[in-house]
């Protein structure tokens, strides 16, 4: 085989079957016949065709994409062009953080000519794979840094000034300045260039490190980028600690392309709070405002919490108004937006639409964004302004946002548009793959809602419905079910008495169904979950149990998980205990977050 040919002698290569794209091991061996676990796959293509620049694309399943990032050895990519005898090879890790991580079923992988496995390259290839494994397992602290320049002074600073600031503001232990190390920073009087091994490689212009003649600063932003490339190659938590440090004291997160992809490194390592930190410290600096609100951003991403909350929403409303003094709309407009979605996120729906409202005033343009529609339908939605929901929904899915169907079709529920909601409902389940589990079980419960109350729309009357839907003296006859579903067809109290009344004549199919519209008609119900949960598998029917599992957890969290592990623990011995508790595991372990 040419491959293999190709290789210094007393190096090992081991053919396999081929398996998710790997065709080969090679264990690189000393030149003394030493081994020292060098291990590397190899995944070979090859053309016959005239033009080398199809060998230098090679197409990959996206089912090989994932397996070979989950492999804990190096894998190289080898093409061979049969005409001219060459070969080329790319490491996959060098590729990597281009690479869709869903989508489309294959990837193109693109090399250059440089990449011809020349022996030059073939010299290098332990070196490469010892940065590749390196940047594979958790780096050992502090890791080397080196700094390189070619020219003496660099926008009036020299190296030596460069090195001391560097050395002043290391305090985190993360990087050392070294002769020789992994990260290396080629800083030049155009561009600057940070390589992290053989794998990650940032190239930024100089003029965007600078600020004035201060080393110190040129230092902090260099830092900075060091971090973010660190981040970028799977080192989340070294990144993030020299972002946190590094980056209050330079300007390089006031930058948008900067700045959010900071943000996604702080939020990928949960640091919360220190991005939070960042944020107040820059609110104040002249200039530093933009920064600020990438900073604010972390906790939306990373998953808001309760300890966070009230600080993000206070430093977004300072951020905001420093954007209004500014003069500065679109700004002042995004962090509006901003604040509408961290309201939102803490349940204060009213304040959230007027952040929103106030983000559309100061920037028209989001009257042309689906998104902006769409959280705007779901802020009215959740203060039971259920018609002009539907009609933001509207408006976003004419925009482009057809996930926005099953949304309108539950807007037209609440609204007592029963017809339109269950075409609605019908749509999205033929058209969608995978459907969410809450949008199955209210296409079964309008349906159920519009036989009951015997017409496809009802002016709701959710007063009269509580009226009637309370027992008297104990009693709750099928008639007062019927007079208070009349009036509001989503009374859960009505839908509770008669699924109790179910429980007492052993009718568990008729009590899962009426427990599961009490549920869905009060989404935070754990005691509803739950008995519909287990009045579902009473009933023999484990398919509504699993989307009640489902839909229970994305609506209540792991509030859910622990009323559930309880409810299960209080059932009689006949209960399937077990098997519940091992697809209530399945299902959080499948199931997305939000």
């Amino acid at each position: 085989m040419f491959f293999k040919s190709r290789l210094p002698a007393h190096w090992i290569y081991r053919p396999k079957q081929s398996d998710y794209g790997i065709d080969g091991e090679v264990e690189i061996v000393s030149s003394q016949g030493e081994l020292a676990g060098q291990v590397f796959f190899v995944q070979l293509k090859g053309t016959d065709c005239d033009g080398v620049e199809d060998a230098l694309t090679v197409r990959l399943k996206l089912s090989t994409v994932n397996y070979f990032r989950a492999l804990p050895v190096p894998v190289l990519i080898v093409s061979f062009h049969a005409r001219t005898a060459r070969l080329f090879a790319v490491w996959f890790d060098r590729l990597e953080r281009s690479l869709p991580k869903e989508g489309q079923q294959t990837v193109s992988v693109c090399m250059s000519e440089s990449a011809e496995l020349s022996d030059s390259r073939i010299d290098e290839m332990p070196r490469e794979f010892d940065g590749i494994r390196q940047l594979k397992s958790k780096l050992d602290l502090p890791i080397g840094l080196v700094l390189k320049s070619e020219t003496a002074l660099i926008s009036g600073m020299t190296l030596t000034e460069i090195a001391s600031d560097l050395r002043s503001i290391l305090s985190e232990g993360v990087v050392k300045l070294q002769k020789h190390g992994l990260i290396t920073t080629h800083i030049g009087t155009q561009i600057v260039e940070v390589l992290v091994g053989v794998v990650g490689r940032r190239t930024i212009p100089t003029g965007e490190l600078t600020g004035g003649d201060s080393s110190q600063f040129f230092a902090a932003n260099l830092l900075t980028a060091v971090g973010l490339t660190l981040s970028s190659v799977g080192q989340k938590d070294h990144g993030a600690r020299l972002i946190s440090s590094a980056g209050r004291r330079g300007s390089l997160l006031n930058s948008f392309q900067y700045g959010f992809e900071a943000a996604f490194c702080l939020a990928a390592d949960h640091r919360k709070s220190e991005a939070l930190q960042l944020a107040n410290d820059m609110i104040s600096r002249e200039g530093y405002v933009k920064a600020a609100q990438f900073m604010t951003l972390v906790p939306l991403l990373a998953g808001p919490s309760s300890s966070c909350q009230v600080l993000t929403t206070d430093l977004l409303d300072r951020i905001a108004r420093e954007a209004e003094r500014a003069g500065d709309p679109a700004f002042a407009a995004s962090t509006q937006y901003n604040l509408g979605n961290s309201l939102q996120s803490a349940g204060n729906h009213r304040a959230a639409f007027h952040a929103y409202r106030k983000a559309l005033r100061a920037d028209r343009r989001y009257a042309k964004r689906s998104y902006f529609w769409r959280e705007l339908g779901c802020s009215l939605f959740e203060c039971g302004h259920f018609s002009i929901a539907g009609r933001c929904y509207e408006r976003a899915m004419t925009l482009g946002d057809l996930n926005c169907l099953p949304l309108l079709a539950d807007a037209h529920l609440w609204s007592g548009e029963y017809d339109r909601a269950l075409d609605g409902f019908r749509a999205y389940l033929e058209t969608s793959e995978n459907p969410g589990s809450e949008w199955v079980l209210k296409a079964a419960f309008v349906r159920m809602v519009r036989d009951v109350v015997g017409a496809g729309k009802q002016k709701r009357d959710r007063q009269n419905a509580l009226g009637l839907a309370t027992p008297v003296e104990g009693v709750f006859p099928e008639s007062q079910f019927q007079a208070a579903i009349s009036a509001d067809g989503l009374c859960g109290l009505a839908w509770f008495n008669q699924a109790c009344s179910e429980v007492g004549r052993g009718n568990f199919s008729n009590a899962a169904k009426y427990f599961c519209a009490v549920a869905l008609c009060q989404r935070g119900d754990l005691a509803a979950w739950c008995s519909a949960i287990g009045s579902a598998i009473n009933s023999g029917r484990p398919d509504m149990a699993a989307h009640l599992m489902s839909a229970g957890y994305r609506a209540c969290g792991e509030g859910f998980t622990r009323a559930l592990f309880e409810f299960i623990r209080s059932q009689d011995e006949g209960f399937p205990k077990v098997l519940v508790i091992e697809k209530l595991g399945d299902m959080l372990a499948s199931s997305p977050r939000e």
